[in-house]
């Protein structure tokens, strides 16, 4: 994606300016507070297109379902044609329209500008080659990987190794009811695995994936969330709720999930929202639904309120999270959480 001359310069500028008032004090990019609570806080960030030369910040956005760490501390998030990178220090890296290339379905990180992206059935159709594709966003390039699959869902990375859901071609079933899937791996020399075979028992209409540090892979459906060891052994985690499941893994193995599971939730004098505009408050104060829930690496679950209906999420850190709260219409926050230490310990 080119960038005009001058609205870059501006937007270099603009960011070198808050770096600086970042690094006096002056600007929060994270909540802070009482290291006992759980502190939320809207998350604000530059909105403009990169060839616009004007700075448009905003703590409200568009509606966010495929959303991934970079990797290193910050997130990529797609949807539509529109592309956004909020880097490691809460700033806009990258915001742009693309018009040109596939739309994925899901995508995962190698790197801060290098992606993995799913395109095609069974989520979307497109004129383009479906299938995995390698996404350099430093030049907007897509290479279609050599994998034969071609009903491919989501996708997880960990060192430099590629696990994927293929689905199997009677996915999706006339009904529109789940169907079977394999999860595959691709590694770094290029060959490729089966993970987890299909199960009549295991059936998904969208899983989600995620590794932890230590490489453990965690599957979530609209029925379940287990684990997969590296051995192939299954164990389960929670159940869920029957809807479009959120999965998201910390590297220290602390997961947030859509459970049904019935757990403890936050007291109100256990948690902060804290900033945000007016709007932004609104939509997070407003929100119905089933909230996230929090899973220690030990087990305990607590089920987070200011999460209410949130429809994705993505961890920073093994202390800070984003989880996409929706409005009423195409409108969402981006909802930057901080976990309390007592979690940590």
């Amino acid at each position: 994606m080119l960038m005009t001359k001058g609205g870059t310069m501006t937007r270099r500028l603009a960011s070198i300016a808050l770096a600086f008032m970042l690094a006096a004090g002056m600007v929060s990019c994270a909540p802070t507070g009482d290291t006992e609570l759980w502190l939320a806080e809207p998350l604000s960030y530059d909105s403009a297109l990169e060839e616009d030369s004007s700075s448009r910040t905003t703590d409200v956005t568009y509606v966010l379902r495929t959303i991934t760490s970079d990797a290193e501390g910050g997130f990529w998030s797609h949807s539509s044609t529109s592309w956004l990178h909020i880097d490691r220090a809460g700033l806009t890296a990258r915001r742009y329209n693309d018009f040109a290339s596939p739309s994925p379905s899901h995508i995962a990180a190698v790197s801060p500008t290098q992606l993995i992206a799913a395109v095609g059935p069974p989520f979307h159709t497109t004129p383009h080659a479906a299938g995995l594709y390698r996404v350099d966003t430093s030049t907007n390039r897509w290479s279609r990987m050599p994998v034969e699959s071609t009903r491919v869902g989501a996708i997880t990375v960990h060192d430099q190794r590629i696990v994927y859901v293929d689905y199997t071609d009677e996915y999706p079933l006339s009904d529109d009811r789940a169907g079977m899937y394999t999860i595959r791996a691709v590694h770094a020399d290029g060959t490729e695995s089966v993970i987890l075979g299909p199960d009549p028992s295991r059936l998904a209409a969208d899983a989600r994936l995620a590794t932890d540090a230590s490489g453990l892979l965690w599957v979530a459906t609209e029925s379940s969330t287990f684990t997969v060891s590296a051995d192939g052994a299954v164990e389960h985690i929670a159940s869920n709720l029957g809807t479009n499941p959120v999965l998201a893994v910390s590297p220290a193995g602390s997961a947030l999930v859509t459970a049904a599971t019935s757990v403890t939730t936050l007291d109100d004098g256990e948690w902060n929202l804290s900033g945000g505009s007016r709007e932004a408050r609104s939509i997070v104060e407003r929100s119905q639904g089933p909230p996230l829930v929090f899973i220690e690496p030990g087990g305990k679950a607590i089920a987070l309120p200011f999460t209410a209906n949130a429809i994705a999420a993505v961890w920073l850190d093994d202390t800070r999270f984003i989880a996409v709260i929706p409005g009423s219409g195409d409108e969402a926050v981006l909802l930057r959480v901080r976990i309390p230490q007592t979690a940590t310990d």
